[in-house]
């Protein structure tokens, strides 16, 4: 896959999610088999990436959310997303296309979960039950939203970069690492931030959380593909990477709301 469809398929910030590697089919299949193949491993799999990552393990402990009930809430955002790809998919999944929708379908699953569950205010109630994390997100303000946003995401973008192999290969090239890659993202987020601030409802519930996760996440993407991946290697071991904007790569400009 080239660095340009990578990208494109990092610009949220569910792109952390692993899910291309497990909906590779080794064999063809129906669009429907692969879709329930990938249902069954899915809600364990990107579960299982969340924990992993100790910001994100920390926020799913403000949450009150551990493994079993994150694996519980998954399901939803796959139905979801499932329905909105649904028609696109081709009606036979093969070992290429696999990876691709894969990747797709990913994002798309990580977006929805990640702006339901994870970016809101911690639950006052002891109560763990589903009703009250996906309810987390109501009536916040949006600098509250902001701010719970900038938490999350050059964590969640940067392991979505180095979980890529040729997006690692060109960061690598570069000098960056994962440390350098989060505190890179920074200055793409307060852009991106500025940029569409003004457009943003001054309250945020979980429908609009969605829809401008996705777009702040791929702005921020963009914006650091421009700067760092889209340009020729670095020879300076600093932290200044010479922006090269004469080969740079467009991305689309909006991504598509739920």
């Amino acid at each position: 896959m080239s660095i340009k469809s990578n990208l494109m398929a990092l610009m949220s910030i569910g792109a952390v999610l692993p899910v291309s590697g497990i909906a590779a089919s080794p064999t063809e299949m129906t669009k429907d088999d692969w879709l329930g193949k990938l249902k069954s491993v899915a809600p364990t799999v990107i579960c299982q990436g969340f924990f992993e990552d100790a910001a994100l393990k920390k926020r799913m402990e403000e949450l009150k959310i551990d493994n079993a009930k994150c694996v519980s809430l998954i399901p939803a955002s796959f139905d979801k997303c499932q329905t909105q790809y649904y028609s696109s998919l081709p009606t036979t999944i093969n070992k290429e296309n696999a990876s691709k929708w894969g990747h797709t379908m990913g994002e798309c699953i990580g977006t929805d979960f990640a702006t339901k569950h994870l970016i809101g205010t911690p639950p006052v109630s002891s109560d763990s039950s589903a009703d009250n994390t996906t309810n987390s997100t109501a009536n916040m303000s949006k600098d509250t939203w902001f701010a719970q946003l900038k938490s999350l995401a050059p964590t969640m973008i940067c392991q979505g970069f180095f979980d890529d192999a040729s997006i690692k290969k060109k960061l690598n090239d570069r000098n960056i690492d994962n440390t350098k890659c989060v505190t890179l993202i920074a200055p793409s987020f307060e852009k991106c931030q500025s940029d569409y601030y003004a457009n943003l409802p001054a309250t945020i519930d979980s429908k609009t959380a969605n829809t401008w996760g996705r777009k702040i996440g791929e702005c921020i993407g963009t914006d650091f593909a421009k700067k760092y991946l889209i340009s020729a290697p670095s020879t300076d071991t600093g932290s200044t990477i010479t922006d090269t904007s004469s080969e740079t790569t467009s991305a689309p400009a909006t991504a598509t709301p739920n």
